[in-house]
């Protein structure tokens, strides 16, 4: 990070601002899914008389609504000019530089992933996702694996991060503890963003489930 009385570069701007805000703990914290990684749910249940399983039968969460765990990066290019050139780097450059790459990290969401199904008595079903061995079990229904964590999720849901406590203002002179204390900031303003707009509802049905299945995106 900056200190006082060092000469703040670009390339210590683009790092400061990777270390603090698009670290990998913070980009891809262990146990959230995305396209590559959803879990699979191996089936097991009672049907007229045979237990029959399946390994892997079905995916916990619909791809389509799913992104990869890979971000853009910034670098220096994406400050051009210096002062040396006669193009002076302001503020709202960096700012408005470190914003659209941390807007970009809103897509890693709070997420429920689970295979919903519907459980009749023995003999009316098929493949409904029941984990069971039981012949004798009564309607009923809930979701198998139910999970609640994180996704990468696709492009359409980025969101845009606000005004930034320590935002450097267009024309003033950054200081060290300014620079610090914007990106310190801006990655809590991405954590709050991320947590603030709802779970996501990413639970599948697949196609022979009978009556409780729905496809709800959660809360946008």
């Amino acid at each position: 990070m900056a200190s006082t009385g060092q000469v703040i570069t670009k390339a210590s701007v683009v790092n400061d601002f990777i270390a603090t805000v698009m670290n990998t703990s913070r980009m891809d914290p262990s146990g959230s899914i995305h396209y590559y990684n959803v879990p699979v749910i191996n089936v097991r249940m009672w049907d007229n008389g045979t237990v029959i399983g399946w390994t892997g039968a079905y995916l916990s969460a619909r791809l389509s609504e799913l992104g990869t765990n890979t971000y853009a990066y910034p670098t220096t290019s994406n400050l051009p000019g210096s002062g040396a050139s006669g193009l002076t780097i302001n503020a709202s450059l960096i700012v408005n530089m470190c914003k659209a790459f941390a807007n970009a990290t809103t897509r890693l969401r709070p997420a429920v992933w689970g295979l919903y199904y519907t459980q009749y008595f023995n003999g009316q079903y098929t493949q409904t996702g029941v984990p069971s061995d039981n012949a004798n079990i009564p309607f009923f229904s809930g979701t198998v694996l139910l999970t609640y964590g994180q996704a990468h999720l696709n492009n359409n849901y980025l969101q845009s991060v606000g005004f930034v406590s320590s935002e450097p203002s267009t024309n003033a002179t950054i200081s060290a503890a300014n620079i610090n204390n914007f990106y310190t900031n801006l990655a809590a303003a991405v954590t709050a963003l991320r947590g603030s707009i709802g779970t996501v509802d990413l639970r599948v049905c697949h196609s022979s489930c009978h009556n409780n299945c729905h496809g709800s995106r959660g809360r946008r």
